[in-house]
């Protein structure tokens, strides 16, 4: 049986958002499920690994969930969300990285691929310069780029560094969609290489391209590195799906911006 995590709040909307979360931060790795504190008596049913309590829940709530795990042999930790003077929504936003972090030291699965995904995000981080140096090396093979060699090399480079420090915090923090909503940085980052590739004359078919190149020059560096230590297959496909995510998104964005333009 996985472990499971308890949320228990009377907010439905964020309580299911977390939930959401901390499921997909798990990768299989646990499981989470929400309560609202009128069922707190029942948490002791799931024997759950961790409980997460929303810190605006009443007093009879409280006594209702305490009452509840006096009844296990073993008492899980009760991670607390803070910052109750803000809206809920907005504490669970803020709160999600601390208490996967907090979990990871009551499930070692989950330990386990947080270490491989940080161990990752070091090796991008520390690899970041000669990654971008190949892939300006491979972007010159496209004919597009070809056709203008009097294009800077940080007309080349242009947002790229960003981009891949968005990666790398992909895999440090779990890949959120809010990145690459209008006002995030990688928004704008993605929103502004995709214009600058315009203004430079550069088709759609190529910009795709320079990120394919991208893509494979991350991967290979991974590859390298991490041949090692042997990493399991839940461990690569973890990875697979930030990378994924993450470039997909930025794509996604670059093949929007293309579109606006050609309107």
């Amino acid at each position: 049986m996985l472990p499971t995590i308890v949320v228990v709040s009377s907010h439905v909307e964020a309580r299911e958002g977390l939930v959401a979360t901390l499921n997909d931060q798990c990768h299989g790795a646990c499981q989470s499920l929400g309560l609202d504190p009128s069922d707190a008596g029942r948490v002791a049913e799931y024997k759950p690994a961790a409980v997460v309590l929303d810190p605006l829940i009443a007093p009879d709530g409280v006594s209702q969930l305490e009452a509840s795990l006096a009844t296990l042999a073993s008492a899980p930790p009760v991670i607390t969300i803070t910052q109750s003077n803000r809206l809920q929504h907005e504490l669970y936003a803020e709160a999600e990285e601390r208490l996967v972090e907090e979990l990871t030291t009551v499930i070692p699965a989950l330990r386990r691929l947080r270490v491989a995904l940080l161990d990752a995000a070091d090796i991008i981080e520390q690899e970041r310069r000669e990654i971008v140096a190949r892939w300006i090396q491979r972007m010159l093979q496209i004919p597009s780029f070809q056709a203008q060699p009097d294009m800077t090399l940080q007309e080349l480079r242009d947002e790229v560094p960003l981009l891949i420090a968005a990666l790398v915090g992909s895999l440090r923090h779990g890949a959120r969609a809010s990145a690459f909503q209008p006002g995030a940085e990688v928004y704008a980052g993605s929103v502004g290489h995709a214009r600058t590739r315009i203004r430079q004359g550069i088709p759609l078919v190529a910009v795709i391209q320079e990120y394919q190149f991208l893509r494979r020059e991350l991967w290979l560096t991974l590859r390298r590195a991490l041949t090692l230590q042997r990493p399991t297959a839940t461990e690569v496909f973890v990875l697979g799906e930030h990378f994924h995510f993450t470039l997909d998104s930025i794509l996604s964005l670059t093949i929007e911006e293309y579109r606006r333009h050609n309107q």
